[in-house]
């Protein structure tokens, strides 16, 4: 490889040889003396241009290099500073590169500068030199320092320090001075004239070829001062052209891969600061101790200050501790005075070593988020205000409209109870069904209301399903039978009776249901299914009646719609049963569907997950069947067949035509059969003189009448007020409303019960201290002392004075959920609702009355 080491040794032997003729032509037409002074000028000329050159071209170098520190300075990137110097701490001659701060210490250093550093020349330079100068150079017997400042903008942010090896140079060129002038002296005493024209031919070469040299050595170096303008400027295309692979070769290829590096570096930066300055977040960059150094354009508009204000804050002064931390909740100063609520989240920020030096903090204004939820709480407290009054009216609605009923409906039973002529009798028994009827519309718009306002509760009882069900079958029988309808309950004997649930929902949603049934249809039958899945139980209300459009269907179960606007006019009603029992289905844990077809009849189905109860319900009589225990089931209603074949085979009897033992039939047979002969009857009295029947049955058909027809058991007198035996009585009837007192009074009066009215909680409280009650009544809602009140009250004193406890049961038109619990706390033991009905009020008194009531009646 020809190095410049290699063609600056030829040129000084070249120049060495012309110098030694020269010397010799000199000397021999001058004197030895002016050949000496000829070699000596020679030799110095030859060392201040070598000299110059080098000296040149290494302050060059120097502030270069100091010029593509300074980004990596400013910065503090020690590890690019690294690999920005190692080009040049690798190039010959060079004995160390050391990149030092404003005070001297080393940032980074060549590897092999721990070696040379105690030949070092000192610090005796200042940086105001250095700023005016832009290099300064220090010199020993071995080492040549070239110092200059590395600047990150208009401030100092180190210095750059380069020292190359003087002795191997010096040495070099002392010997071939020295040899030049032996040479010389001798060959002038040689040669004369000659030599002096050969020496002008050899030193006119020598000075082209070192012209050359040094043009040749320049021309990388001016490239390279160019090409650091251009990228100064910002133009980073800037590369010096590499033609030779020599020192200046690989110092110009170093150039170009650190150009290249700063370059990458520089578009990385940008774009990192770029992403930094859109973020949607505010975000601020602080050093290890917490002064911020950089913030985004967020963090200037939400906390209101310059980037040189911020720059001139800590952390600290925003309520965020220099130290990792995740989304905490902080108010934070802005400049205006203000403070803005926020969640701040702090991570470390790690160099490539792993140490920590500084801290990026995240910030999240939420001042509208807790603006938010403070209106979401006003909203929320409104709307439980509004709840609250809506229930609120609720109960006053229920008082004021049973209270009323209670008085129509008891005082026209109280008629009824009297002697009274038919056409009298006839008149009060329309008022009562009227009034009945208008107490059923009253309890839908109530249970309506109730389900609204969320304030509808179920009961999670155990209960007898066929007990359930049979009530709601029998006690529509009558309706069913009015228009020659067969009603018909198909309840797989296998189905377990206990079960756990709302008895009196689910009750009321078959009455609903079964009631449409019968009312829409005209002729046919109405029949309740019930079967049993992992599901649940399914009930299924069937009905040959209109049916429904389809275009009705998808609204049929909202409030106060009715499929044909005639229908309430025909048949009645507020159009609220269907909504109110779909939404007591969905409370229960089911969905009420509907399938139907226009004159051809519906089905409404739902299912209920009813879990089998405990205990394991009412006892059944399974009679064992007698004879050859063979039925015959003769009716004319195909699902009549259905139902009493199915509760026949559940008992353990086998069907056939002939040869049985049990006849179910809905005609009386001309002859008599030998058999046990059970008579269908559609009507609530059968003809019992016909000799060819055993017994009769009314329809619909339940097992537990089926069962006491087959063993001749009498049906059970259903429940009445007279079925309820009490004593005669002394109780306190505290009720402010004339026309209640008047109802209440006469119920128990008529029972021969001695009652003592009190209009007030105060006038109550004073009668009962007088003694001898065996019970009292007691209104909730009373002007002064309320019901509640007056038994907290009595309740305190029979604490105190260690009296006996008198039951009190609330008269009340409250209906809503809660007002039984909250009776029950107030110190009440019943409870019955208005309007008031004899048979619950006198089983409710039969409940609490005391044993050995009576005896301070008069």
């Amino acid at each position: 490889m020809n190095s410049i080491r290699g063609r600056f040794y030829a040129v000084a032997a070249l120049l060495s040889i012309v110098i030694v003729v020269s010397f010799a032509i000199v000397f021999q037409s001058v004197g030895r003396r002016g050949a000496e002074r000829i070699a000596d000028r020679q030799g110095r000329l030859m060392s201040q241009v070598v000299e110059n050159e080098l000296d040149h071209s290494r302050r060059v170098i120097v502030q270069i290099l100091a010029e593509r520190l300074s980004g990596p300075v400013g910065d503090f990137d020690l590890a690019l500073v690294q690999d920005l110097i190692r080009p040049a701490s690798s190039a010959a001659h060079v004995q160390y590169v050391l990149v030092v701060d404003p005070k001297g210490s080393v940032l980074v250093a060549s590897p092999a500068v721990m070696n040379l550093m105690g030949t070092a020349p000192g610090d005796a330079w200042s940086a105001n030199a250095l700023r005016a100068s832009g290099v300064l150079v220090q010199r020993n017997e071995t080492l040549s320092e070239y110092a200059s400042p590395v600047l990150s903008g208009a401030r100092i942010a180190g210095f750059v320090r380069v020292a190359w090896s003087n002795e191997a140079a010096h040495s070099r060129i002392d010997a071939h001075v020295n040899e030049s002038k032996s040479i010389t002296i001798a060959e002038f005493a040689k040669a004369r004239w000659e030599v002096f024209f050969v020496g002008c031919l050899v030193l006119l070469a020598v000075y082209a070829h070192v012209r050359w040299f040094v043009r040749r050595l320049l021309r990388p170096i001016h490239a390279t001062v160019e090409a650091t303008r251009r990228i100064s400027a910002g133009d980073w295309s800037g590369r010096i052209h590499v033609d030779s692979n020599d020192e200046l070769g690989e110092l110009a290829a170093a150039f170009n891969n650190m150009t290249a590096q700063l370059e990458a570096n520089t578009i990385s930066r940008d774009h990192v600061r770029d992403i930094f300055n859109s973020l949607g977040n505010p975000v601020l960059v602080s050093a290890s101790d917490g002064s911020i150094i950089e913030t985004n354009p967020a963090a200037l508009e939400l906390l209101g200050y310059s980037a040189r204000e911020l720059q001139s804050r800590n952390l600290n002064f925003f309520n965020a501790s220099p130290e990792a931390a995740s989304n905490v909740e902080a108010l934070v100063p802005r400049k205006d005075g203000s403070r803005v609520a926020v969640i701040y989240s702090i991570a470390p920020i790690r160099g490539r070593a792993g140490e920590e030096s500084g801290f990026v903090c995240v910030l999240q204004d939420i001042s509208g988020r807790i603006a938010m939820e403070a209106e979401l709480t006003r909203a929320k407290a409104g709307a439980e205000a509004a709840n609250h009054a809506k229930s609120e009216f609720l109960a006053n609605m229920s008082h004021e409209i049973r209270t009323p009923m209670n008085g129509v409906i008891g005082m026209t039973e109280l008629a009824l109870a009297t002697a009274v002529d038919p056409s009298q009798r006839e008149y009060l028994m329309i008022a009562k069904s009227s009034s009945e009827s208008l107490l059923g519309v009253i309890n839908d718009v109530l249970d309506f209301s109730k389900i609204e306002a969320g304030r509808l509760d179920l009961d999670n009882v155990d209960f007898s399903l066929r007990d359930c069900l049979a009530g709601c079958v029998s006690g529509l029988s009558l309706a069913a039978r009015r228009k020659k309808l067969e009603l018909n309950l198909l309840l797989n004997f296998s189905i377990a009776d206990g079960r756990r649930g709302d008895p009196g929902r689910l009750r009321q949603v078959l009455l609903n249901l079964v009631g449409n049934a019968i009312k829409f249809t005209p002729a046919g039958e109405v029949a309740v299914h019930v079967t049993e899945s992992s599901d649940g139980l399914t009930f299924s209300v069937e009905d040959t009646g209109i049916g429904i459009a389809a275009r009705e269907r998808e609204r049929i179960f909202s409030p106060f719609f009715q499929a044909d606007g005639s229908i309430s006019r025909r048949f009645g009603g507020t159009g609220l049963g269907l909504t109110i029992s779909s939404r007591l289905v969905e409370l229960m844990g089911g969905k009420l569907e509907l399938a139907s077809t226009s004159d051809t009849g519906s089905v409404f189905r739902f299912t209920l997950p009813l879990p089998p109860s405990q205990s394991k319900g009412r006892a059944r009589s399974l009679p064992a069947p007698f004879g050859n225990g063979r039925a015959f089931v003769g009716a004319h209603c195909p699902t009549t067949r259905k139902v009493v074949a199915g509760i026949l085979s559940g008992l353990g009897w086998s069907l056939g035509e002939t040869e049985f033992s049990l006849a179910v039939v809905d005609e009386i047979p001309a002859t008599r059969l030998a058999a046990r002969v059970v008579l269908l009857s559609p009507v609530d009295e059968p003809i019992r003189q016909s000799p060819h029947i055993d017994a009769w049955l009314k329809e619909p058909v339940l097992e537990e009448s089926l069962v006491r027809a087959i063993e001749g058991t009498p049906e059970p007198s259903p429940a009445g007020e007279n079925a309820v035996q009490l004593p005669p009585l002394r109780i306190l009837v505290a009720e402010d409303n004339l026309v209640n007192q008047r109802v209440v009074t006469g119920i128990l009066e008529k029972r021969k019960h001695t009652v003592v009215v009190a209009d007030d909680g105060a006038k109550a409280i004073d009668l009962w201290r007088g003694g001898g009650f065996d019970l009292v009544l007691m209104d909730v809602q009373m002007p002064g002392i309320d019901g509640m009140e007056a038994t907290r009250r009595i309740r305190a004193e029979e604490q105190s004075l260690g009296l006996q406890r008198t039951p009190v049961i609330a008269l009340t038109a409250h209906a809503l959920a809660g007002d039984s619990d909250r009776c029950m706390e107030a110190g009440m033991d019943g409870y019955v609702t208005k309007p008031v009905h004899p048979v619950r009020l006198l089983s409710e008194i039969a409940r609490f009355a005391p044993a050995g009531a009576g005896a301070a009646a008069s």
